[in-house]
């Protein structure tokens, strides 16, 4: 990898971390990607239940560059969202509702979302490149 290139994924690293994610990791767009055949697998066993979103927009989501052309690189970020305390113990109270943990908190489109704007400008600002941002 070339020094240049280094020092701008480090800087993203160091900054989506300040920004709130967990995770973080790069990926080349011209280059397969297993997740695009993992993704049909899924949806071919219908395994999206009634999200048929998952279907209609199976072509562009199976790979980067299916969502844009010009794709050079991906940028995969990734947020915990789950709740401080554990979820699972609240099943031992039979008596009591529970409510699905990811709906306990602000949708994580709009989260995440914010965050990665937050991102997308820093990198545009580093690499001199444009910058697209999509929440899945």
């Amino acid at each position: 990898m070339p020094a240049r290139q280094a020092l701008i994924e480090d800087r993203i690293r160091h900054l989506a971390r300040a920004i709130g994610f967990d995770a973080i990791a790069f990926a080349s767009a011209s280059e397969a990607w297993d997740a695009g055949l993992k993704l049909a697998a899924f949806v071919a066993e219908g395994r999206h239940g009634e999200m048929a979103w998952m279907a209609d927009t199976l072509d562009r989501r199976s790979h980067p560059t299916g969502m844009w052309a010009e794709a050079r690189s991906a940028i995969v970020l990734a947020v915990n969202y789950g709740p401080r305390a554990n979820p699972l113990a609240k099943l031992k109270r039979r008596q009591e509702a529970i409510i699905s943990a990811y709906a306990q908190n602000a949708d994580y489109h709009d989260v995440i979302k914010k965050r990665l704007k937050q991102l997308a400008g820093d990198v545009a600002r580093l690499s001199g490149g444009d910058v697209k941002v999509f929440v899945d």
